[in-house]
């Protein structure tokens, strides 16, 4: 006798690809589900694989849509599921409530004007209790997400909205058009290219994996006022820029896909590798496990630019963060799977250096202990050199690639270093003990300025409104 199924999806055909979706992710939260489309094999009798599937289901699922609740077929299903107490409709679009029928009292899934792919399986992670799953004919790759839900993602970016340096960790960024064109993109391509180097050197221009090539994962450090998280500005244009040259007959050039990983606290005792599974696993909606991430970071069609700014707890814990790394090295993705890139950030103490700070006994860092602990080749590997502050020189090279088609690119220099200095003279000139931006952010010495990037980033921002 088959064993019990937690799941039977009753759909109408015209609705096949929201439920193949929707069984999908079911599947994926950690339920047994069965299918037909999937499950029915040829040579059997539907009629009867139908019966065994509505008996053995702890539960049938309803497509619910307009379609189904006038399909012939789906109403026999789903009235012997009413009957038995069985039905759990999921909503996948607006009914008029009058055309509801039997199906208005009974409590459901409504899946309805949620905005991304994320809030739209956070929904059903939040209904439905996790099971162990079974082996079928199951494709191997994820349905694509059906259009019926992207409609109303679609609508939502196309409304105007500032984009925030914060927000490039979400699963469904912005239209690219959008994303490089925004201001604080083009900012905060200043510099960091010694950083970008580092890693360019370890991909040697080999996006995508095989049997001798592994993801890669990098320790970044600095001060948080150095705008780390620009960093992946830099590898966004320049890996698109690679992978426009590999696929240069593609009509819509390729482009990697910028993910923070955040809102997860770490638990001592935890495993580095199962702390890094969970931080991964809640961007990518699938169990915590390196074959589910291997699986579902495989089935990706670009590089994928994994950002996390460590906890004060993670960077106390040197082994937690080596570990991290390492395991990230170490997964199992499939032949010819992008090569994505995993960037840790250790924020160091933003504080001028003190006149007698020579008499205190300093303090190891994460970097020393790692520098410490790790072979040479590790270290050389992991750690991407210390974000320092860009000079006037780097800065006009900024404006001269920002500008390339603009006759006033001295005038813009001009007016930079202009704000640049009357910041500074601001800072220095203040009586208030406390101000808002920190004197030593900004260094003038000679002919030359040093200013960190997040103070530099508003300045270069009103030079693209004022010039762009």
């Amino acid at each position: 006798m088959e064993s019990d199924i937690d799941y039977f999806i009753s759909y109408t055909t015209v609705d096949k690809e929201p439920a193949e979706w929707i069984a999908w992710q079911i599947e994926q939260i950690g339920h047994k589900v069965k299918i037909d489309v999937w499950d029915f094999k040829p040579g059997q009798s539907f009629p009867i694989e139908m019966h065994n599937a509505l008996r053995n289901a702890r539960k049938v699922i309803a497509v619910l849509s307009r379609n189904y609740l006038t399909a012939e077929f789906a109403s026999s299903e789903w009235a012997a599921a009413f009957s038995s107490g069985k039905l759990l409709p999921i909503k996948i679009e607006s009914i008029d409530e009058s055309a509801l029928g039997l199906f208005k009292p009974i409590i459901h899934i409504d899946l309805t004007g949620l905005t991304s792919k994320d809030e739209i399986i956070d929904r059903l992670k939040a209904k439905l209790d996790a099971s162990e799953d079974g082996v079928r004919n199951k494709p191997a790759v994820e349905p694509p997400l059906p259009r019926l839900f992207t409609a109303a993602i679609e609508t939502a970016y196309q409304q105007p909205q500032e984009i925030q340096s914060s927000k490039i960790e979400t699963s469904h960024p912005a239209p690219k058009k959008k994303f490089e064109d925004d201001l604080e993109f083009k900012a905060g391509l200043v510099d960091k290219d010694e950083q970008a180097k580092h890693i360019f050197d370890w991909v040697d221009d080999k996006f995508f994996t095989d049997k001798e090539i592994s993801p890669l994962a990098f320790l970044l450090y600095g001060t948080d006022s150095q705008w780390p998280s620009a960093l992946l500005f830099i590898l966004y244009y320049d890996i698109k820029k690679q992978l426009s040259i590999r696929n240069n007959a593609s009509v819509e050039p390729l482009s990697p896909e910028p993910v923070k990983l955040d809102d997860k606290v770490y638990r001592s005792h935890t495993l580095p590798e199962d702390h890094l599974w969970e931080l991964l696993a809640k961007k990518l909606g699938c169990p915590p496990t390196s074959a589910e991430i291997g699986r579902v970071l495989s089935s990706k069609n670009v590089p994928h630019l994994l950002y996390r700014k460590l906890t004060d707890a993670e960077s106390q814990n040197q082994r937690l963060v080596c570990g991290m790394l390492e395991a990230w090295e170490n997964l199992e993705l499939a032949h010819n799977a992008p090569r994505h890139i995993l960037v840790l950030y250790y924020e160091q103490t933003d504080q001028p250096k003190l006149t007698w700070s020579f008499w205190r006994k300093k303090d190891d860092t994460l970097i020393d202990r790692i520098n410490q602990s790790l072979p040479e080749q590790n270290r050389k590997k992991y750690l991407l050199p210390e974000i320092k502050s860009p000079n006037k020189r780097l800065i006009h090279e900024w404006i001269d690639i920002q500008f390339s088609n603009s006759s006033r690119t001295q005038e813009i220099k001009m007016f930079v270093e202009t704000e640049i200095m009357n910041e500074f003279n601001k800072r220095k000139n203040s009586k208030n003990k406390i101000i808002e931006r920190p004197l030593h952010h900004i260094q003038v010495s000679g002919n030359d300025i040093e200013i960190h990037h997040d103070d530099l980033k508003n300045i270069l921002i009103d030079a693209l409104k004022k010039y762009g």
